[in-house]
Formats: C-alpha cells, sequence, structure tokens
C-alpha cells in the first residue's frame, strides 16, 4: 500500500471509533431539554427541543415510531435578513412540519448581524454600513465554512441518513455552490 492508502484506512479508523464512542443510546425523555443555551445571552434559542434520534427512535405526533435511518435533514440557507427573521422562522417550521420525519437546520449565516435597514437612514443599516460595506464584512470562506459546518452539525448531532439544501435569495446562491461542490 502507498502512504496515501494507509492515511486513508487510518483516518477511516479513527472516525469509526469515533462514531461508535458517541453511539450512546439516549431515551427520547432523556434527549429533551427546554429553555434558553448556557450561552444564549439574547434569548433566541430559548424553548428549542432538542431529539436525539439514537437508537430507540421517537414517535411522531402522528404516533408512528421513526428510526434514525429514516430522518432526513434540510439545510435551509437563509436570505440576508437572516435566521431569525419571522419568514424564515415560518419557512423552517412549515418544512418541518410538512416533511416530517425531518430535522430542519438553519444556520445564522451572518453571525448576528443580518442586514436590516435603518428606518430613518434608507440604504444604509444602523452602523451606517450601505449593503455592499455590510456584505464585505461576511467573507464568501467564511461563510462557506460555516455551511460545512452546520451540515456536519446535521450529521453527527441529529444523525440524519442525508442532507437537502433549500436556500432563499441569498441563500439560495450558496445553495447552489454547496450542490456544485463548491
Amino acid at each position: 500500500k502507498n502512504a496515501t492508502e494507509t492515511s486513508k484506512v487510518r483516518v477511516e479508523q479513527i472516525q469509526i471509533r469515533r462514531e461508535r464512542a458517541s453511539k450512546k443510546p439516549v431515551k427520547p425523555e432523556e434527549a429533551i431539554r427546554e429553555g434558553p443555551d448556557v450561552d444564549d445571552e439574547e434569548g433566541r434559542y430559548r424553548n428549542v427541543i432538542e431529539r436525539d434520534y439514537g437508537d430507540w427512535g421517537v414517535y411522531s405526533p402522528t404516533g408512528a415510531q421513526i428510526s434514525a435511518q429514516e430522518v432526513q435533514g434540510v439545510l435551509l440557507l437563509t436570505d440576508v435578513y437572516g435566521a431569525f427573521s419571522d419568514d424564515m422562522e415560518a419557512l423552517a417550521e412549515k418544512i418541518a412540519f410538512e416533511c416530517q420525519p425531518v430535522v430542519v437546520m438553519v444556520p445564522d449565516l451572518f453571525r448576528g448581524h443580518p442586514w436590516k435597514e435603518d428606518p430613518e437612514n434608507p440604504g444604509f443599516n444602523s452602523r451606517g454600513e450601505n449593503y455592499e460595506q455590510w456584505r464585505a464584512t461576511h467573507s464568501d470562506h467564511r461563510v462557506s465554512i460555516d455551511i460545512r459546518a452546520a451540515a456536519a452539525t446535521l450529521r453527527e448531532r441529529y444523525g440524519v441518513s442525508s442532507i437537502a439544501v433549500f436556500g432563499t435569495c441569498y441563500g439560495g446562491g450558496r445553495a447552489l455552490e454547496v450542490a456544485s461542490g463548491w
């Protein structure tokens, strides 16, 4: 074997060991946690229900048991108004409700600073930046890394069997990049 094949085998063995170590069975009632995250000063994540689709699976509102192999993931990439706009939250909830069993993740691509036009100063945000200046503060490379991290979280933490990427406006362009293998 050459060095490349040997390193690939070693990486695969490490990944398998990590996967086995992280697959500790969790009962659904133990996996549900309500309330704000510890580091959630702004209260954005309050009353979030986390589910672990582990060995027991969980029961959907219809009463059908869901196994880990059946759970799909949707990575919903937002427009410039960010992950916490009313429209984006409504879209995420609609996808989650209509497409069960599915885990919908909406990553905050703008890290808490989405575009919001200042009503008193049209064309600028509250920091006095125009759209292009604001956009320059969010590099394409960093956003791509955040998208990859979100996809990895869906796979590792929620154990989804596949991920669909869906985007609106700005997020639609990023979704096309993902689909092309960016």
